[in-house]
């Protein structure tokens, strides 16, 4: 889903990711069955898979390479710092929803879904979709931000992938089990380590994921 991003404009894209979460997040305040709320949840997941992944390929857009590991690594510290005040939120919003007619676990959706709905509106308008089209730079700046990547950029490859997609890669990717290694870390790992008792072996099997994931991919 990364890929779209070379076909939709990056601004109606992250604009339509952040409206599909908002949305799908707050709905769940409604679901009245557990075959409901799975499905939202896995709808859920494919709106982050949407944004969050094409968020370093959306920033190559613009900077170069060698800028690109501390943009991107603020960009994944986010997500902890978010963690770490989650729970305080949560706890805050479920306890001044006592006294309401809505049950608390529902207000938590909507409180935490909604914003990103009207976030949504406003990145539609704002997020700019390559340095020429950013709102907050002048006509010099935006000159001086298309000159500093040209020189990273083959012209005619740029002009070849530009809107279209290479299914030769995408397929190339698709067969390669190591591909789904984060899919399984991610929803395996965890009830795995829970079983386990020495942290040694939690570590190992960590590790040994991490090192498959990472393995070259033979795409010949």
């Amino acid at each position: 889903m990364t890929l779209l991003y070379r076909v939709f404009p990056p601004h109606i894209y992250i604009a339509a990711c952040v409206a599909a979460w908002g949305l799908i997040a707050s709905l769940q305040a409604v679901a009245s069955s557990f075959a409901f709320l799975f499905v939202l949840r896995m709808l859920l997941g494919i709106s982050e898979a949407a944004f969050g992944p094409g968020v370093p390929f959306y920033l190559s857009f613009f900077y170069k390479r060698d800028e690109l590991a501390l943009r991107t690594g603020l960009f994944i510290s986010a997500a902890p710092l978010a963690i770490s005040f989650a729970a305080s939120l949560a706890w805050v919003i479920t306890k001044l929803s006592e006294h309401i007619a809505i049950a608390p676990w529902r207000m938590l959706f909507l409180v935490e879904g909604f914003p990103s709905v009207v976030v949504a509106v406003f990145a539609w308008y704002y997020i700019p979709d390559s340095p020429g089209t950013a709102l907050y730079l002048n006509q010099r700046e935006r000159r001086v931000a298309r000159l500093r990547l040209r020189k990273e950029k083959d012209p005619a490859e740029t002009a070849s992938v530009k809107k279209r997609l290479e299914w030769k890669e995408i397929w190339a990717t698709l067969v390669d089990p190591k591909s789904y290694m984060t899919a399984v870390r991610q929803s395996i790992l965890p009830q795995v380590k829970g079983l386990m008792k020495r942290l040694g072996d939690v570590l190992l099997l960590q590790c040994s994921i991490q090192l498959f994931a990472r393995l070259p991919a033979d795409h010949h």
